[in-house]
This record gives structure tokens, sequence and C-alpha cells, in this order.
């Protein structure tokens, strides 16, 4: 896990992607702590959106690393599908839908910060 340190270092330094991901760690794992807690169904509607925000930064930094790998594509729409509105899950709700976000945005998360060799295996 990355330090306040070094989060604000990449942060002044211009590297984005490290930004992003760190912001993207914190948003989930707030939103987990929701789903664990006695009121998940109550405070879930109030994650939904920071973790679609979520979604949007890793895809753009994931853009890239997509490639020739199949699963890694396969990630990649299912996540743009999430984010476009076409996927199934909108009509889904609140807690229901942030466990999708959830597990997309951790796979999202994987694959900005893999290289091309060590991919969602």
């Amino acid at each position: 896990m990355t330090t306040l340190l070094e989060a604000v270092t990449a942060a002044v330094h211009g590297d984005e992607h490290q930004t992003v991901r760190e912001d993207a760690r914190q948003v989930i794992l707030a939103a987990r702590e929701c789903l664990n807690g006695g009121n998940a169904a109550i405070y879930a509607s109030l994650h939904v959106p920071a973790m679609e925000a979520v979604i949007a930064n890793l895809l753009r930094a994931c853009t890239e690393r997509v490639g020739q790998s199949p699963l890694a594509l396969a990630v990649f729409d299912h996540a743009s599908a999430l984010i476009d509105g076409t996927h199934v899950s909108q009509n889904y709700p609140a807690r229901r839908r942030l466990r999708i976000l959830l597990h997309t945005a951790h796979r999202l998360l994987v694959l900005s910060q893999t290289t091309p060799r060590r991919r969602l295996r």
C-alpha cells in the first residue's frame, strides 16, 4: 500500500496514474466498510456514484495496458458497460450494484498495476 507521503510526492511530481490508483484504493476500502457495516442498505446508495467515478478514472489509466490480453479486454469492456449505462445492473438495488462495482473496480486496479505478463491470473 502506498503511504500518504508517497501519494503526495506522486501528485507533486506528476505521477497521475499513481494518484488515481491511490484514490481508487481509498474509495474501494470505504465502500467495503459500508457493505460490511450494519446499515449497508442505507449507505450503499451513497457509495455507488463514487465507485462509478473510480471506475471511469481507472478506465483512462488502463487504456494502454489492455493490449492483446482477452481477459483484460473483457474486464475493460465490462467496466465500460457499467459506466455508460448499458449494463443490466443499472436497475439493481444499490447494495447489489455496489458489490458489482467493487468487484470491477478491484479488477481494474489490478490491471492498472500489473505488467503485461502478470495480468489477472
